[in-house]
């Protein structure tokens, strides 16, 4: 199976707080996946730790077939994360942030247009596309 993600006992410590304690993941390329659970579950940190942005404290990790610790600019170049406290992204509307992100990864403006059309379908934003970050439902 080609994965997009694989862990094995991922861990993140905080001094004696374990935040993420033994993660052992293998979603498939292609797939939609989430993180469920209660404020202080893990998910944030554990995404941290997939994208390069925080290092874990023990365990093994895969995105795309890289290791984010190893590689971080080749794990940044394929992924893309909106941290929910950027607020960057909240005075541009939905077509200027993907804009913005395809332009950062060098992305022609054909290919720009023709994805955001296609993301902003799969988020049901189509007709919400003009309207800013901000005033969107996180």
């Amino acid at each position: 199976m080609d994965l997009a993600i694989h862990t094995q006992g991922l861990r993140r410590e905080f001094g004696t707080f374990v935040a993420v304690d033994g993660i052992d993941l293998e979603v498939p390329r292609g797939s939609l996946y989430g993180f469920l659970g209660p404020n202080g579950a893990g998910k944030s940190t554990t995404i941290k730790c997939l994208t390069g942005l925080l290092g874990p404290t023990a365990g093994t990790m895969e995105i795309l077939g890289l290791d984010p610790i190893k590689d971080p600019v080749a794990v940044k170049r394929q992924v893309g994360v909106v941290p929910e406290d950027l607020a960057l992204f909240e005075q541009l509307t939905a077509a200027e942030t993907l804009a913005f992100v395809g332009q950062v990864h060098g992305l022609p403006a054909a290919t720009i247009r023709a994805r955001s059309a296609q993301i902003l379908a799969v988020m049901d934003l189509t007709g919400a596309s003009g309207q800013l970050v901000a005033d969107y439902s996180h």
